[in-house]
C-alpha cells in the first residue's frame, strides 16, 4: 500500500520515498517535517478527528 504525502513523497511498506522512488534521507525527512503545509495538514486531521469524536 502506498501513501501521497504532500506532492513530493510518498510511504510505502514504511519506506519514505521521494518522486523518483528513492529512499529519502534524513535531511529531506527533516524539510518534510518543517513545512507549513504538512504541519497544517496534520493539525487539521487533528482537531476534524476530536470535533468528530465522541467529545461532542
Amino acid at each position: 500500500m502506498s501513501v501521497m504525502i504532500e506532492e513530493r513523497f510518498h510511504l510505502e511498506d514504511n519506506v519514505l520515498r521521494d518522486g523518483r522512488n528513492r529512499r529519502v534521507s534524513e535531511s529531506q525527512l527533516e524539510e518534510l517535517l518543517q513545512t507549513d503545509e504538512f504541519v497544517e495538514s496534520n493539525l487539521m486531521k487533528s482537531v476534524n478527528g476530536y470535533l468528530s469524536g465522541p467529545y461532542m
